[in-house]
Formats: structure tokens, sequence, C-alpha cells
């Protein structure tokens, strides 16, 4: 564990969390903090995404190697990266052909870059993108043509304005079903940048289940995990901004959970977003909260200068 710096009496919150449970309130709380960020940052925060995650074509490469191919039920599963050293690794060559359009369900879509990405690589598809923020969504309308272009007529998207992890906290299955309706029918599952802001452990593994009760068989589930403590600099801000905004939010102490901070925005003052760092062991926890339903295909780290701030879990939903 990361060594935690000189504690004084704005920091007590770093003595209390590790072994805190978040109640509902502060879950609450948080989700609103980073519901207002979204809301008031749409139009920055989207200007800074824009380009397509390193780790978006390896992971599409081993689902696509998952998939059936014309005429058969199954087709044994060929990871295109090598499991050992987390090392990324060339597709595996000859044996993937490309699907047919794909049902996706993506959840936290944010401005949609990933649908632009699966659009750039020619991958027919109709998606069901879901956010809470609409002006995100709405950015993809303003930056980009795809929906003009000659792929549009196999590559459509239906946007869902809901909130998610809203209607996690407070155990909202009928807001969650019509968010991911229908259940049980899509191809691919993902939510990039997304799981980071869900308050607590046991909603994070409430959300998890949700994402695959969404898939056929067969289907498959990609799910980035950010693991920010890895950029020093990041890190030390997070410690930074974490103990301005505690006050700010008027939370109590302790209310955070291990590994829980309250990271800034460029230059604004008094603005936050709740963002929550994973360590391996929560990954493998959570993978194991859905083992009886899933398979685990693929993990490997990419992203950033580093390559190590998002770690892909790739799960594949049994066959009955």
């Amino acid at each position: 564990m990361r060594a935690r710096p000189s504690i004084g009496t704005e920091r007590l919150y770093f003595h209390e969390r590790e072994r805190q449970v978040m109640d509902s309130e502060t879950a609450r709380i948080l989700n609103k903090i980073t519901s207002d960020f979204y809301a008031k940052q749409s139009a920055s925060f989207s200007d800074t995404r824009q380009s397509p995650w390193e780790g978006w074509e390896c992971a599409l490469d081993v689902a696509v190697s998952t998939w059936p191919r014309a005429g058969e039920a199954e087709v044994s599963p060929s990871p295109a990266l090598k499991r050992s050293g987390d090392a990324l690794a060339e597709p595996a060559k000859g044996d993937v052909e490309e699907p047919r359009a794909l049902a996706i369900l993506d959840l936290g879509c944010g401005n949609m870059r990933f649908e632009r990405f699966l659009t750039s690589r020619g991958v027919p598809f109709l998606a069901t993108a879901v956010d809470r923020c609409r002006e995100l969504a709405e950015k993809e309308d303003a930056n980009d043509d795809a929906h003009d272009d000659a792929d549009a007529d196999s590559s459509r998207i239906v946007f869902r304005e809901a909130d998610v992890i809203g209607a996690v906290i407070d155990d909202d299955d009928a807001t969650l079903s019509r968010a991911c309706a229908p259940r049980g029918a899509y191809d691919l599952v993902v939510a990039f940048g997304f799981m980071h802001h869900i308050p607590g452990r046991s909603r994070r593994a409430r959300f998890l289940e949700e994402a695959v009760r969404s898939l056929k068989p067969g289907g498959v589930a990609i799910i980035s995990f950010w693991q920010f403590l890895n950029s020093p600099r990041i890190a030390a801000k997070a410690e930074k901004t974490t103990a301005h905004a505690y006050a700010a939010a008027h939370l109590a102490p302790g209310a955070l959970e291990e590994n829980d901070y309250l990271l800034g925005w460029q230059h604004a003052d008094d603005v936050f977003r709740y963002c929550h760092h994973f360590d391996e062991r929560e990954i493998d926890c959570l993978v194991a909260s859905v083992s009886g339903e899933i398979s685990e295909i693929a993990r490997f780290s990419a992203d950033g200068k580093s390559h190590d701030l998002n770690r892909y879990v790739i799960l594949r939903k049994n066959p009955r």
C-alpha cells in the first residue's frame, strides 16, 4: 500500500476510510458531486476526450475472436493477448471473421467516442448508449459526422438518458431495466471510464452483475478499471484535492472507503468528481462475484503515457 502523507486535522479521513463501508447517503452525495461536475464541465471535458484509447484496439480484437463464425453455434475463445506478463500482443491471425452487426450496450457512453472508434474500424453495430449527462452525448453530434457517412445504415446509435449509478445506489431495478433493456440481448457490453465513479464496493459489484445480466449467452463484456494512483502526478494531485474537497462537500470524517478520492479539474475552483482507484485485489473480488455466470478471457493494462492507467477485464457470459 502506498505510504500516506503526514496527517493533520484536515486529513483525518485517511485514517478511518480503509475499513469504512460507505452508507447510502454518502453515496448519493458523491454521485451528485460527480453529476454536477459533468453537467458544468461537459464542454471542456469532451474537448479532452476525442481520441480512442490505446486499449480499445486490443480489447476489440479479443472480443471479436470469441464470437461464433457464420453458421457455427459456438467457437472456443482464442484470446489475442498473452496472459503472461500482461504484455500487449498482436491479435491472433487467420482465425477471426468480422461479426455481422453487433448489439452493443455502452454504459456511461460520454461523448460516444467508442462508437466513433467502432465506425472508424468498419465494425457494423447497433448501439444503445446510456449516460446521465445528455450534454456530453450531444457533443458527439457537434464533433462528428459519423451518422452521415456510408456506414450510417449499418452503424446506428440509440441514446438513453439514465442515471445508472443513482439507480444502483437506490436499488432501483425499474430504472436499470429501462436503461439496459432488453436484458440478455447484447453481444457486447462496455463500461469505459465509468466504474471508478460508482461509490462503494458493494455497489460496484451490483453494477457488474447488471452488466453481465445484459449479455446474451456467449456475449462479451469489456470493463475498464482506472488505476490513477499508478501515476505519481495524478496521485499527488488526488491527495491534495481530496483533502480540500472533503470539507467543501461537507463529508463526515471516514465517509470514504479505501482508495476513494475527489479529483479536481484543470484550473476550475471547487469543482470535483468522485473517483475510485482499483487495485488488483478488488478487481479479483469483483470478477469472482459474477464467476458463476462468466469466464474471464483476458486481463491487461493500457492507456496513458505509462501504458498502465487502465486495467481492462474481458468477460464472456457462459453459454447455456
